[in-house]
């Protein structure tokens, strides 16, 4: 079979856009073709053949059937306006969180996009509102492994973000899970391609990436944006806090309320970032025993209370809807520590306030 000719497409853009052109480029919905011809049904796909980020110059290798359909002048430089860093590609980004208070969090966001920038011209980036955070995004890397070295970077340059900064894959891990809800689809006996399934891979691998979200969270971080001088009661209580979570023995749904209550030793703590940390661990795959000990355990370490003490009420569906089947079945965890630990009293203050 005859190979087709290839010509080079040299586009000249700003530096600060180079990666996220050589992303959008590699994700175009087209394969290498090996004949001369191309019909409007084959797919075609370029391939990124070089990418000098520090000279801000792609070079894209096209087959010449596809470069005559775009109408594209090789000849022609063109400079491609700083937006493109808004486009949304399939690798993996940075992300730095910023504080989650409405009156600064997009400041800060924009700010620290705009210090990266200035100090790597070669990492796109842009500033993204997701609720309940702002975030700085920054990059489009191909590997997990260039991501990180990048990361490394930026930790260095900006030691003051360390906490805050992830790597992170969404578009990738959801386009895969995608692939296996549709290949679980086949095996239970259903067709995907029917009308009504043929976006539910898409949608189940969405809402379960969201509500698995606690894997890409730090609870001590969230709690560490609101951490002022104590200032009040004995004891502080936030109760009936509503979760969701997954049972990890059959991925099934368990859901119900956390009460929290602390006795403060110099420090308290912003009261929406008790639901917040709940949050950040019931958004896994857990057993309700360890959701209550975690959540314990960080309010504890990160405020160094003189004692912690949380309950977990929830129902499982896994033994509503399969086993045993007992549609009336709840179950109570509870765990303390420090002074709640040595005077029940104080448990049992705390037990008849969040009944009453």
């Amino acid at each position: 079979m005859k190979k087709s000719k290839s010509s080079f497409l040299h586009i000249r853009i700003l530096p600060a856009c180079s990666l996220a052109i050589a992303a959008i480029a590699m994700t175009i919905g087209m394969h290498a073709q090996t004949t001369d011809s191309v019909t409007e049904t084959e797919p075609v796909r370029p391939v990124i053949e070089e990418h000098i980020a520090a000279e801000g110059v792609v070079i894209i290798r096209m087959p010449d059937a596809l470069k005559n359909r775009l109408r594209v002048d090789a000849s022609k430089e063109q400079e491609v306006s700083s937006a493109i860093v808004h486009g949304r590609t399939g690798g993996y980004r940075i992300q730095i969180f910023a504080d989650n208070n409405p009156r600064t969090a997009k400041n800060e966001a924009r700010t620290r996009a705009r210090n990266v920038v200035s100090r790597f011209e070669a990492y796109p980036s842009y500033v993204e509102y997701k609720a309940p955070y702002w975030r700085t995004r920054i990059g489009n890397f191909r590997t997990y492994d260039e991501a990180e070295k990048a990361a490394a970077e930026i930790k260095e340059a900006f030691p003051g973000y360390s906490r805050e900064i992830r790597v992170v894959r969404d578009r990738i891990v959801i386009e895969e899970l995608a692939r296996h809800y549709r290949a679980i689809i086949e095996l239970i006996g259903e067709n995907p391609d029917r009308e009504g399934l043929r976006k539910t891979p898409l949608r189940a691998a969405k809402a379960l990436y969201y509500a698995t979200q606690g894997y890409r969270q730090d609870a001590s971080a969230v709690m560490k944006q609101a951490v002022f001088e104590y200032a009040g009661s004995r004891m502080i209580i936030v109760r009936d806090i509503e979760f969701y979570s997954f049972c990890e023995h059959h991925i099934l749904p368990f859901f119900g309320k956390i009460s929290v209550g602390y006795i403060p030793d110099g420090n308290m703590i912003g009261l929406s970032k008790l639901a917040r940390v709940v949050n950040v661990y019931a958004r896994r795959l857990q057993v309700q025993e360890r959701l209550t000990a975690e959540v314990t355990k960080v309010i504890s370490n990160t405020l160094g209370a003189k004692g912690v003490i949380v309950v977990c009420r929830a129902e499982h569906l896994c033994m509503k809807m399969r086993g045993v089947e007992k549609q009336d079945s709840s179950t109570t965890t509870i765990d303390y520590d420090g002074v709640f630990a040595e005077d029940t009293t104080l448990r049992q203050e705390f037990l008849s306030l969040i009944q009453n």
